[in-house]
């Protein structure tokens, strides 16, 4: 749904790249992305800002245009905004934190809405 609003997707993750590409491999979701980046390529792992950077550059966007999706508090939400990009936080069984959105499923409306501003 968000790729026929040229939304971009992209996968900042930790761990190394071969799991990682695996599993998004054989969960055959591959196709949904622009880019995907691995603590393993980025040589840092989140809360870093390293690895946002190496995604933004293959994007080719702008913190201000970027809002990243987590269900880590630390490593995900908090290193988002430390980057200077939207943090979401998905994990709906905790306390919504200021400033950040948290949303209890993928399919939540917030998100498409977030984007059809």
């Amino acid at each position: 749904r968000l790729k026929g609003k040229s939304v971009k997707l992209a996968v900042c993750t930790d761990m190394l790249a071969r799991v990682q590409f695996q599993k998004i491999r054989i969960l055959g979701i591959s196709k949904y992305f622009d880019a995907i980046v691995t603590s393993e390529e980025a040589r840092a792992e989140k809360p870093s800002a390293v690895p946002v950077q190496i995604l933004l550059d293959k994007l080719e966007m702008r913190t201000k245009d970027v809002a990243f999706i987590g269900d880590g508090y630390e490593r995900d939400v908090l290193g988002a905004k430390y980057s200077g990009l939207t943090p979401i936080w998905f994990r709906g069984d905790r306390e919504k934190a200021e400033n950040i959105l948290v949303v209890n499923s993928w399919k939540d409306e917030t998100l498409f809405e977030m984007f059809e501003k």
